[in-house]
């Protein structure tokens, strides 16, 4: 079914999950290997996101994690370690069947396939609720945020990292564009604080362009560290909302 300008398909929940499902259906790799580490730049892409995450959670553990839309387990390798207990969701069933093949010999996690949005967790449950790369994908973020404060404990954490609808394509000719799933930093601040959340980090987590050029390459990757650290001040604020391909939020439930 579609509707919208251009007409798009509309974003559901069914139109994500089919979308995925085909996708893999077809693909003979693991599509975090399709996505992150095909090229020198989806590599550079990832390895900043994971340094972000690392930054930004430094030294804790946690007994409880839920992550979101956890896909085939790229993200997941972050938190595998230092969490008591992983419960993976995702809406793809192909998804969900290549990460169990990854991750299934593993004690601390299971897999629970279905909606977020639409999902039957028990309330107050998780000191940690993960959401790499798919909350662009929600249709109704405000419910999103609601029951990821539901299912969170008091004192719990959610750490956020989506694509930034501000950033400044490259190719020549294109048009900046808005994904009509993406959402301001501001935005999602906004929605978090209006259910009870208090914000504690807003930070890049893949800053720069691609440019087939290393000097630039270097200079964006030294900015991005700049930016994670300290002296993270120091990187001018137009600079990280425009040149700044996803952001990172992390908030707490008090």
């Amino acid at each position: 079914m579609k509707s919208g300008k251009n007409n798009r398909p509309r974003l559901t929940g069914e139109y994500v999950r089919d979308f995925y499902n085909n996708t893999l259906g077809g693909m003979d790799m693991p599509y975090s290997d399709f996505r992150w580490f095909s090229s020198s730049f989806s590599i550079a892409e990832y390895n900043q996101t994971k340094k972000a995450v690392l930054s930004t959670l430094g030294n804790k553990d946690f007994n409880s994690v839920l992550e979101i839309g956890g896909g085939d387990g790229a993200w997941t390798e972050l938190l595998i370690e230092r969490s008591g207990h992983i419960t993976e969701l995702d809406i793809s069933e192909e998804m969900i069947a290549r990460a169990k093949e990854r991750f299934g010999g593993r004690g601390n996690i299971n897999f629970v396939c279905t909606d977020f949005l639409e999902n039957n967790l028990s309330s107050n449950k998780y000191d940690l609720i993960y959401a790499a790369r798919c909350f662009e994908y929600f249709p109704d973020k405000g419910k999103a945020v609601s029951e990821i404060h539901r299912l969170l404990k008091s004192g719990g954490e959610v750490l956020i990292v989506t694509k930034n609808p501000h950033y400044i394509t490259l190719k020549k000719g294109e048009k900046k564009t808005l994904h009509r799933g993406q959402i301001s930093s501001q935005d999602l601040k906004y929605l978090l604080v209006s259910v009870g959340f208090v914000i504690k980090d807003i930070k890049p987590a893949i800053l720069g362009k691609k440019f087939d050029i290393m000097p630039a390459r270097i200079l964006f990757n030294a900015l991005h560290a700049i930016s994670l650290s300290r002296a993270g001040f120091l990187v001018p604020g137009v600079m990280e909302k425009y040149f700044s391909e996803s952001y990172l939020v992390l908030a707490q439930r008090p």
